[in-house]
């Protein structure tokens, strides 16, 4: 079955019916108008990703009702509930669940090419743009809330992409976002630029400014803080950990010298995230590399808002990977610091925990702290010289 035949039929003539018979123009589907065996899988649903409910109890109006749907990759029956999908079993992050009576339908499609228009006077029509992509899904004008529409056609279960405005995200941008990972799968080909974005908490709907980095096609940081060697000796940045509550011009961000978020902020943002980061010199290192002086970490190592107060002196923690004046270590235990009203967030290098560097000065401390100042290091280079802590989050 041609999608084209169903999304254009009140336009045929335009589309050349001969004789009766349809022409196809464009990027077409086909397909079978049932659901096939393999397609089948009883007693399987998937859950969060319903965006229409129709009533009926035939299988098969179910799946054709997906099929004449540009935005439907699957769907899923139960009683007289029929629910089109925006994303298969094999979406990432997808599972199926188990509940007896449910059954779900993989949209099976195949695409090709049908043949070149011309209108009356042999010009080309806009059904054959210069990419070869059309397939008449944006004349539906699925997106939402001002989104622009575009057609694709590399896969049958991906036939339109919108671009959504800020602070609008979503499959047809029908949802504000709720972080910056939000920004980066509404992003298709092209990375978001880095920069303040507002999101809404889906805890409780408030709005919070955030900034985000949008490092590769697959991982997003939020800044958490950024403070600079001028005003390192602020209480805030000595004697305070991510425990404990003291933001810090949250209304004027991106305030490299002097920004954290609130507490409530770091912890809501932490709920999203799987990994951290800390840098040097970010604002004037952005487009290039972050090294050398780097860290990374995985929360679930060490979760730098949750885990509470870290002592030091015996105390090692796991990390990802340090830079250190370009000096590398991999999956390093190094001695962490990380104590209510006393230390500020930083690492030290200790023979115990097996992070030793190999040019390091008396009682050197990194990314946090720096008493006393070793100005190798990117983070208190000068006194403008600024240290941030991120939150991150990873699309699979």
């Amino acid at each position: 079955m041609s999608m084209l035949a169903t999304l254009l039929i009140s336009t045929a003539l335009l589309c050349g019916i001969a004789s009766g018979k349809f022409q196809c123009v464009g990027t077409c589907y086909s397909g079978h108008s049932h659901p096939r065996d393999v397609d089948t899988f009883q007693g399987k649903y998937i859950k969060g990703y319903s965006y229409k409910n129709l009533t009926t109890t035939d299988h098969v109006t179910c799946y054709r009702s997906c099929i004449q749907d540009c935005r439907c990759q699957a769907c899923q029956i139960k009683g007289d509930r029929c629910e089109l999908l925006d994303a298969d079993n094999k979406f990432s992050g997808v599972k199926f669940n188990d509940e007896e009576g449910y059954v779900y339908y993989d949209l099976a499609q195949t695409q090709y090419k049908g043949s070149l228009f011309k209108d009356n006077f042999g010009n080309k029509s806009h059904m054959n743009p210069p990419d070869g992509c059309y397939n008449g899904c944006c004349k539906m004008q699925p997106c939402l809330n001002g989104g622009t529409c575009q057609d694709l056609c590399q896969t049958p279960k991906q036939k339109f992409f919108c671009r959504c405005p800020h602070p609008f995200t979503g499959r047809v941008c029908q949802m504000t976002a709720s972080s910056c990972l939000d920004f980066l799968r509404n992003s298709h080909t092209k990375l978001p630029p880095n920069g303040k974005y507002t999101i809404y908490r889906s805890d409780n709907g408030s709005p919070l400014d955030v900034y985000c980095d949008f490092k590769t096609p697959h991982q997003v940081f939020t800044l958490i803080e950024s403070y600079s060697r001028d005003n390192k000796d602020l209480s805030v940045y000595q004697k305070n950990p991510y425990h404990d509550d003291f933001p810090r011009h949250m209304d004027a961000l991106p305030k490299w010298d002097d920004y954290r978020l609130s507490l409530s902020a770091m912890k809501y943002i932490r709920t999203k995230s799987s990994l951290f980061r800390a840098t040097c010199e970010f604002q004037k290192r952005m487009g290039g590399s972050l090294k050398p002086d780097f860290l990374l970490g995985s929360l679930s190592d060490y979760d730098i808002i949750n885990n509470g107060d870290v002592i030091g002196v015996t105390i090692c923690k796991r990390y990802k990977y340090i830079n250190i004046r370009n000096q590398e270590y991999y999956n390093q235990t190094a001695l962490t610091y990380s104590k209510s009203n006393v230390h500020h967030i930083h690492i030290e290098p200790d023979s115990f925990c097996g992070f030793v560097v190999s040019d390091e000065g008396v009682s050197e401390e990194f990314f946090g702290v720096y008493n006393p100042i070793y100005p190798t290091f990117k983070c208190v280079e000068t006194g403008s010289s600024t240290t941030q802590w991120w939150l991150g989050e990873e699309l699979y």
